[in-house]
């Protein structure tokens, strides 16, 4: 904790892929994540996000394949998952090609979008995903500044700096449509 942290700002990428979604007309909304933290500050600005909309927010935390198995299952069944918001880019393509794979089970589209996972690579050309994302040249400002701050003598314990996130728009998302 008195290192210098920069890391991407969570709660602002929550709330413009929440806002987003919305705006699709999605309203169940199911959270994915693999990461168990109840600490989670994307976790927690879902459930914030949700609660101040009045929609009991629905999550889902197992390991990567059991999190795509249990939302397929989801999909295949009677609930009415509009979209599944993942906290990770890598289960969100995941999760694509297994709806993709079960499609012929599930008469409704269901919108997938990913987040903010720089290692992430689309090996799909057909489908763009929806995620948040952060600038490269970003972090690297940032960590130069503080390099610099540093080399000039400067304390720099206890210093946070937040990259501000991006909405990336791909295909992954429609409009929500009681026709789907």
């Amino acid at each position: 904790n008195k290192c210098p942290q920069i890391d991407f700002d969570n709660q602002l990428g929550m709330k413009l892929m929440m806002d987003y979604l919305w705006s699709l007309g999605h309203r169940h909304i199911l959270l994915a994540s693999a990461d168990n933290n109840p600490n989670s500050l994307r976790r927690q600005s879902f459930v914030d996000f949700m609660k101040l909309k009045g929609i009991k927010p629905e999550i889902i935390v197992d390991n990567e394949a059991d999190l795509i198995r249990l939302i397929v299952n989801k999909s295949n069944s009677n609930l009415k998952i509009s979209s599944v918001l993942c906290t990770d880019d890598n289960i969100a393509v995941q999760l694509i090609e297994a709806l993709y794979i079960q499609k012929s089970k599930s008469r409704n589209f269901i919108s997938v979008a990913g987040f903010g996972n720089q290692g992430f690579l689309n090996k799909s050309s057909s489908t763009k995903l929806t995620t948040i994302a952060f600038s490269l040249e970003e972090l690297a400002s940032k960590i130069t500044e503080l390099l610099n701050l540093q080399m000039e003598g400067k304390q720099i314990m206890n210093m946070n700096n937040l990259i501000k996130p991006e909405l990336i728009i791909g295909n992954s998302c429609q409009a929500f449509s009681s026709k789907h």
